[in-house]
């Protein structure tokens, strides 16, 4: 039993000695990159100007509608009073 102890022990160190190996290769390869995409993740668009946006239609077609501006909102509670 000692033996396969030592065996396992063998093992682990191995096992953590190329951990370490590919960690310094990585962080090697890491820093050989360019970084022009600091912070940002590769799949996030690039945002060219700040529009607001009036209308959503979904892929199956269904659309929202534009929010009411608050005099238009007035109004529209008044003619429902009345």
């Amino acid at each position: 039993m000692a033996a396969q102890l030592e065996g396992f022990n063998s093992i682990i160190k191995n096992q953590l000695s190329f951990n370490k190996m590919i960690e310094t290769q990585v962080a090697q390869l890491a820093s050989s990159c360019p970084n022009v995409n600091a912070g940002k993740l590769p799949g996030q668009p690039k945002v060219t100007s700040k529009e607001n946006v009036t209308t959503v239609t979904t892929r199956g077609g269904k659309t929202t509608q534009e929010p009411p501006f608050p005099k238009d909102a007035e109004k529209a509670a008044e003619d429902r009073n009345r």
